[in-house]
C-alpha cells in the first residue's frame, strides 16, 4: 500500500487499505461483540449482523484486482539486432504477476471470516425463530387462532397475497398486477444482463512503446470478458484452479443463484413458511454474491493501471527510455513511456454487469418491501 501510494496509485491504495487492511479486523471485532456481548434488543443485533454480511465480501476487492493483473501482465518480449541466422538478443522484457503465499492466506482468511459471519447470523436467526415459535404457540393457546395456521399453509404470490394492513388494504387488483408485471420484467432483465455480461468484453488494454511493438499488433491488445479472465489465468500460477474457481463462483455462479431465488420468491406461489425458508437461503447467497465487488475492482484497476504499471516496473525502463529518447526525432508530446506503456479502456461487459447489479439491488428492495408487509401482518396476528 505504501509503495502504491508513492507511485500515485491513490484510489487503489486507499481501497486496498480500507477493505483488505482495516475492514477485516473491524468485522471480526464486531462479530465478537455480537457473539459475546448483550444487546438492548434482538433487532439491534440482527441489524448489525446483516450489515456485516452485506459488506464482508468487499474484502475480496484486493483478490479480484490481483487476479486481473495476473492475466493482463503475463508476457515476454525480446528484440534482436537482425544479424542473420545467428540471432542475438538486444533486449528482453519479462512481465509476470505471481501470487505469493500471503495472497492465498489472505484469501482463505476472507473465506473463513465470511463463513464465521454466516454461522453467527444463523445462530441469531435460530434464536429469533425459537422466540417467534414460542409466541405463536402461546398465542394459539390463549386465543385459539386457528386461522393463522391456515394462512401459513395458503399458497400465494408475494405481490398478490391477501393483507390486512390498513395502508394497502384498499390496493386494487390492477395495481397489484402492474407491480407484479414490472417486478417480473425487472428480475428477468437482470438475469439477461448477467448472462450477456458474462461473455461480453469488459475491459481492453493496449500495450504501447517498445514492448507493444515487440509483442505485435495481436498480442499487444488484450480484450477480456469475465470468462476470458478466468480461462486466461496463467498455467504457471500456483493453485490456478483455486483462483479461477474463486473468480467464477463469486462473480457469476452465486450472483446467478441470487437472481434465481429472487425469481422464485417473486413468481412462485409459496406458503409463508416456504417463503421464510427461501428468504434464509437468499440472505446467505446475498452475503457471497460479489459481482458488485468485481465491477468496482475492475473499473478502479483500469482507471489506475498506468500508475500501477509504473509502480510495478520501478526504474527498470529508465535507462532504456533515455536511450530511446535520443533515437526519436523531436520531442515526445503525448507523455507516453517509450519503453513500456498501456492504454486501458472499459467496455460493454462492465456496463452490463453494473446494470445487472443495479437490477438485482432494485428487485431485492422490492421484495423486501413485501417481506416487511408480510411480517407486519404476522405481528398483527400475534397482537
Amino acid at each position: 500500500v505504501t509503495n502504491m501510494w508513492r507511485a500515485g496509485v491513490y484510489v487503489l491504495s486507499i481501497l486496498i487499505l480500507l477493505f483488505s487492511g482495516v475492514w477485516p479486523y473491524v468485522k471480526l471485532a464486531l462479530m465478537f461483540k455480537a457473539w459475546f456481548l448483550p444487546f438492548d434488543s434482538s433487532k439491534e443485533r440482527g441489524a448489525l449482523l446483516a450489515k456485516l454480511d452485506a459488506f464482508g465480501k468487499w474484502s475480496l476487492l484486493d483478490a479480484f484486482v490481483m487476479i486481473l493483473f495476473m492475466v493482463l501482465f503475463h508476457f515476454e518480449v525480446s528484440t534482436n539486432d537482425g544479424g542473420g541466422d545467428g540471432v542475438q538478443t538486444f533486449a528482453s522484457l519479462t512481465v509476470t504477476v505471481d501470487p505469493k503465499p500471503g495472497f492465498f492466506i489472505f484469501l482463505f482468511a476472507t473465506f473463513l471470516s465470511m463463513i464465521l459471519g454466516q454461522v453467527t447470523s444463523l445462530y441469531h436467526d435460530l434464536d429469533e425463530a425459537d422466540r417467534d415459535e414460542k409466541k405463536h404457540v402461546q398465542q394459539e393457546i390463549n386465543e385459539n387462532l386457528d386461522n393463522v395456521a391456515v394462512d401459513d399453509e395458503k399458497r400465494s404470490l408475494i405481490w398478490m397475497q391477501a393483507t390486512r394492513s390498513a395502508d394497502i388494504a384498499s390496493q386494487d387488483a390492477a395495481m397489484q398486477i402492474t407491480v407484479g408485471v414490472c417486478g417480473s420484467a425487472l428480475i428477468i432483465a437482470t438475469f439477461v444482463l448477467l448472462m450477456l455480461g458474462m461473455k461480453a468484453i469488459a475491459i481492453e488494454i493496449n500495450f504501447l512503446g517498445v514492448a507493444g511493438a515487440a509483442l505485435g499488433p495481436t498480442a499487444s491488445n488484450k480484450a477480456l470478458s469475465l470468462v476470458s479472465v478466468a480461462t486466461d489465468v496463467p498455467k504457471t500460477v500456483a493453485y490456478r484452479g483455486v483462483i479461477r474457481a474463486t473468480l467464477v463462483t463469486f462473480a457469476f455462479v452465486v450472483p446467478l443463484a441470487r437472481i434465481v431465488f429472487v425469481m422464485l420468491l417473486w413468481l412462485a406461489p409459496l406458503t409463508r413458511s416456504q417463503r421464510r425458508a427461501f428468504w434464509r437461503v437468499k440472505d446467505v447467497i446475498d452475503a457471497w454474491s460479489a459481482l458488485d465487488v468485481l465491477v468496482f475492482s475492475f473499473v478502479a484497476a483500469m482507471l489506475q493501471i498506468r500508475q500501477f504499471l509504473g509502480f510495478m516496473m520501478g526504474g527498470n525502463c529508465d535507462a532504456l527510455n533515455v536511450t530511446l529518447q535520443q533515437l526519436v526525432e523531436g520531442p515526445v508530446n503525448d507523455g507516453r513511456d517509450l519503453c513500456f506503456d498501456v492504454d486501458a479502456r472499459i467496455h460493454d461487459g462492465c456496463v452490463l454487469f453494473a446494470m445487472s447489479v443495479c437490477g438485482s439491488l432494485a428487485s431485492t428492495a422490492l421484495l423486501n418491501t413485501y417481506k416487511a408487509r408480510e411480517r407486519n401482518d404476522d405481528d398483527d396476528d400475534e397482537r
